[in-house]
Order: C-alpha cells, then sequence, then structure tokens
C-alpha cells in the first residue's frame, strides 16, 4: 500500500465516509523562532461527510506498520491545512 492510499484509508475510516484527495500543502508553523513542524498536509474532499467538506491528514515516518497518521477533521476553526496543523500541535502540546 502505498502511503497515498495508507492516509486515504486512515481518513475513510476515522471520518466514516469515503474521501477523495483534492491536494497536497506545505506547511511550516513556527512558534517565535522555532519551527514546531514542518511537512506536507494531504487534503481530503469528504463525500456524504454530515458536517464537514474537508478533512487534513498527515502521515508520520515511520519503519513499522501501521503508519501513524494524524486526521483533523475540517470543522470550525479548522478551515485550512496550517489550522488543522496549529490544532494538532496544541493537542499534542498539551497531552506532553
Amino acid at each position: 500500500m502505498t502511503y497515498f492510499e495508507e492516509v486515504q484509508k486512515r481518513v475513510e475510516n476515522s471520518c466514516k465516509c469515503k474521501a477523495e484527495h483534492d491536494h497536497t500543502e506545505h506547511v511550516i508553523e513556527n512558534h517565535g523562532s522555532k519551527i514546531v513542524w514542518d511537512g506536507f498536509v494531504q487534503v481530503y474532499r469528504l463525500l456524504d461527510h454530515p458536517k464537514a467538506k474537508f478533512c487534513y491528514a498527515w502521515g508520520h515516518p515511520i519503519d513499522t506498520e501501521p503508519r501513524e497518521v494524524t486526521t483533523v477533521l475540517g470543522i470550525p476553526p479548522v478551515d485550512s491545512p496550517i489550522t488543522a496543523v496549529r490544532v494538532a500541535v496544541a493537542a499534542h502540546a498539551r497531552n506532553i
């Protein structure tokens, strides 16, 4: 299974609907002068989801299966890849 197939499968499982890859965006998130996240966010258009049109997702590079994949549903305040990353970074920081 390719990276894109794996991420799409995780999006469909987490959102409980079909998804189509829309595009990829490079996101760099800074906190002060420090880069806290730098990577590519996959944007998926959700088909027949009751609340969201998009889901934002990215996989983490690992050598074992299954790959860790972060998915963020496009429900306000999440309306773009950058806001999806910001929400995920903040949630991770709270759990540390």
